[in-house]
């Protein structure tokens, strides 16, 4: 059984002007002691669901699907009976310690509140297990008695991730905590996060835009956009072969990843408003056809623990080459071969090079693959019709 399952998550904020489809249709599972990591620009929906899942969404958002902690519905539970589960089994490190901390309450109270409400710890008892979560964190706990704004920003992410754990809980969702950090402290705390996980076999729910940071530690991702699930899958396969064009984009745009420093980016914007019809993602695509302005794909398996949304399979191939042969007769009845069993492949909004010194056969392969000449051998494929 999943430690955490989501089912059909849908999560839309009503407004006086319009409805914003924040979440809209997810479904993932987290296994008991799994690093699962949610990635995707800013506005893909990665923060609500991590606010559904903690029960701590605003008034004025529509929720249906499931949630379901150990096979028990919480996403229905009343604010009383979801406060059970919170700190003890599902806890929660916020970006942004400033904005989060209460700013009149020194960091040591703050993080043995809980202790204190949910496992029913003395003063001194609550206090004597925050200075050894402060020394679990690589906090000293002299730094208990100051306030939010006397500590740096890496300090605070650490009190943060202190006060979830206060209460030793089996699910901790982590949502953008290395975002306003600087590199040197991002390691700290990526090392920290890694350190924790290995002692002591927490199950990790981790939420950013950075994926270079989520995929040195998760060992599964989900990649979210305009509030659903594109792609998801172990995270080796997706960095070295994203199979959706928003993976891909979101891959090459990260120059710690992308060998090449080649910075593809993805034009557009994400659509907003409830009045979108189609794939979400189809104003940015670059394989689109028909279908994908009138009906949303689903999420299908795709081999290899792997799922993608895409009507066209993922990634498209354009252009695929097999096994091509060509030698030219000289003047003196001998045979020059200048493509020797050459296969390539071409894929939808892919810049392929064929480089080589002079001689080398790029030219005639370029005849082969324009229909120029006709090669001896192999074929040639263009959107799946051959050439």
């Amino acid at each position: 059984m999943s430690l955490l399952k989501i089912d059909d998550l849908k999560c839309h904020y009503m407004t006086d002007v319009n409805t914003v489809r924040a979440v809209d249709g997810i479904s993932f599972e987290i296994e008991d002691g799994e690093i699962l990591g949610i990635v995707g620009e800013s506005g893909s929906g990665k923060t609500t669901v991590a606010l559904g899942i903690m029960g701590l969404l605003p008034e004025n958002t529509a929720i249906s699907g499931e949630i379901l902690y150990r096979g028990e519905l919480i996403s229905s539970l009343p604010e009383s009976g979801m406060d059970r589960f919170r700190w003890k089994d599902i806890a929660i490190v916020f970006q942004n310690g400033l904005e989060v901390m209460n700013p009149v309450m020194k960091v040591g109270v703050q993080v043995t509140e809980p202790m204190k409400r949910h496992l029913d710890l003395s003063p001194d008892k609550a206090r004597s297990k925050c200075a050894d979560l402060f020394r679990t964190v690589g906090l000293d706990p002299k730094w208990m008695d100051l306030y939010p704004h006397q500590l740096s920003g890496g300090m605070r992410q650490r009190v943060l991730l202190a006060m979830a754990l206060s209460c030793d809980p089996k699910l901790l969702i982590l949502d953008e905590v290395t975002s306003a950090l600087d590199a040197f402290t991002r390691k700290e705390i990526r090392d920290l996060l890694v350190d924790l996980q290995k002692k002591n076999g927490y199950t990790m729910l981790m939420i950013s835009h950075d994926i270079t940071f989520v995929s040195s530690v998760a060992s599964r991702l989900v990649v979210m956009y305009s509030g659903r699930v594109v792609e998801s899958g172990p995270v080796r396969d997706i960095l070295v072969s994203p199979r959706h064009p928003y993976t891909r984009g979101l891959v090459h745009s990260t120059p710690d990843i992308f060998v090449y420093k080649d910075l593809w980016g993805i034009p557009g914007d994400v659509p907003a408003g409830d009045g979108f019809k189609g794939c979400p993602f189809s104003p940015r695509c670059t394989q689109k056809i028909d279908i994908c302005t009138k009906a949303s794909p689903v999420l299908m398996p795709a081999g290899g623990g792997r799922e993608i949304a895409c009507h066209r399979g993922g990634i498209a191939g354009l252009l695929e080459a097999k096994n091509l042969n060509f030698s030219y007769r000289l003047p003196d009845g001998e045979y020059l071969r200048a493509v020797d069993n050459v296969s390539l492949e071409v894929r939808e909004g892919e810049v392929l090079a064929v480089v080589g010194q002079t001689g080398s056969g790029k030219s005639t392969l370029a005849h082969i693959l324009a229909n120029v000449i006709r090669p001896e051998c192999g074929e040639v494929l263009f959107m799946d019709g051959d050439v």
